[in-house]
């Protein structure tokens, strides 16, 4: 498999994912680049996250599109569907909403409005459906830098050769832009504060079941509901703890009250359906219900970041496979092999540092998800973006979010075997 990756044990609660190629540990190439080491542009895998670049070098011969029954800017579509007539809420936040008017044939005109319904000046921003999920210029080039440490291709700049690889250089990769990045005027100071939002859960619930239906091998995702799992980590919000015989509570901000024991069904309560009607009975989630379709029916593998906010466990997005269930009258978990005793199809990923040969101490840990956790590299990763939108750069980053990339881009190398 050209040594590109290892497994081998760190603790007993997860996996090492180690790359080869990295000067110092880590900050070169994930992989030793080389012309006779490509993967097939067959092979596919997905990435959840604010698009590509349609420019970048490093990847603008992988970048395939899907099978175009949804847009892949599922931002754009959520807009044009839900917030030309109505104001919609940016990430749940009342003081924050935004609404669109048509700009031209693929092309939205949006603002953004406080609470009172006030537009906040010098905000318009467009948002283009035509060019999908491959934007030419964006404020968040973090979909670019997760693609690049998955299928990056080394390329000449000019009389410079750039050996920034991929794991799995040439793979094909399906991006879906499920959110964005917006300077937004703050208050009367003439500063600006970047904003960001994010497609509701069952847009992104549909662009998974796409994304599979498109012949994704993997699903990457280097996002996630950062629930912490101390009460003082993050004051004023809900929090994660293990509670009476094991099971897993939302606490109350603040407190030791519990404001739910999570379930499945209050899984499908936090991933329901947002901009559709749903019963008072029952809640639908085409996030939860895709994830079935896609495992299921496609075989097609969920890779999480497991956040970065230093806890004890993984984000909430995380806790899925342990109450995912099939819509049979077995109910066996979604995410689990019975035959086996293994976890399948979902793989929790935390960040290691190298420097320290320790976790990264802003990684969350595997914590409950322990049996389906890998760690990966996640600390000073050399990848690629752009300045602008025009020209090419490489950069150093660290964090869960690109650690996930690392066991993406694995999956797509064995895929190719």
């Amino acid at each position: 498999m050209h040594g590109q990756e290892v497994l081998g044990s760190i603790n007993e609660n997860s996996y090492l994912l180690s790359a080869d190629g990295q000067p110092n540990g880590l900050g070169g190439n994930i992989v030793n680049a080389s012309s006779n080491m490509q993967v097939g542009d067959s092979v596919k895998v997905a990435v959840m996250d604010s698009g590509v670049y349609s420019i970048n070098s490093a990847l603008k011969n992988n970048l395939v599109s899907n099978n175009g029954t949804i847009n892949q800017n599922v931002l754009y579509q959520h807009y044009s569907e839900n917030c030309m007539d109505n104001y919609c809420y940016v990430n749940n936040d009342s003081s924050l909403k935004v609404k669109c008017e048509t700009s031209g044939t693929t092309t939205l005109s949006c603002n953004f409005y406080d609470s009172l319904n006030n537009i906040i000046e010098g905000n318009t921003f467009t948002v283009d459906g035509a060019n999908g999920a491959n934007p030419i210029n964006t404020l968040n080039q973090h979909g670019t830098m997760v693609s690049s440490l998955i299928s990056a291709n080394p390329y000449q700049l000019g009389d410079k050769y750039v050996a920034i690889s991929g794991i799995a250089p040439g793979a094909s990769i399906i991006p879906y832009l499920i959110t964005s990045s917006y300077n937004v005027p703050s208050g009367d100071t003439g500063t600006t504060e970047e904003r960001s939002d994010f497609a509701p859960y069952e847009y992104i619930g549909n662009a998974f079941l796409n994304a599979a239906q498109s012949g994704a091998v993997a699903i990457n995702n280097s996002w996630g509901l950062n629930m912490a799992w101390d009460k003082n980590a993050t004051p004023g919000s809900n929090y994660l703890g293990i509670g009476e015989n094991g099971k897993i509570n939302i606490y109350q901000p603040d407190s030791d009250e519990i404001a739910y024991t999570i379930s499945e069904d209050i899984l499908y309560g936090l991933y329901a359906n947002t901009y559709q009607n749903t019963s008072e009975e029952e809640y639908v989630s085409n996030f939860l219900d895709s994830m079935k379709t896609a495992v299921n029916d496609y075989d097609s593998i969920f890779v999480f970041a497991a956040g970065n906010l230093g806890q004890i466990g993984p984000s909430l997005d995380n806790l899925i496979p342990l109450y995912l269930t099939n819509d049979d009258d077995t109910k066996t978990l979604t995410f689990y092999d019975k035959d086996t005793g293994y976890y399948k199809n979902f793989i929790t990923v935390v960040a290691y540092d190298n420097n320290t040969n320790e976790i990264y101490a802003n990684s969350n840990r595997c914590g409950v998800a322990k049996k389906y956790c890998l760690t990966a590299p996640g600390v000073d990763l050399l990848l690629s973006a752009n300045n602008d939108g025009i020209s090419d750069y490489t950069s150093l980053r660290s964090g869960t979010s690109f650690s996930a990339p690392i066991v993406t881009g694995s999956i797509a190398l064995l895929k190719s075997a």
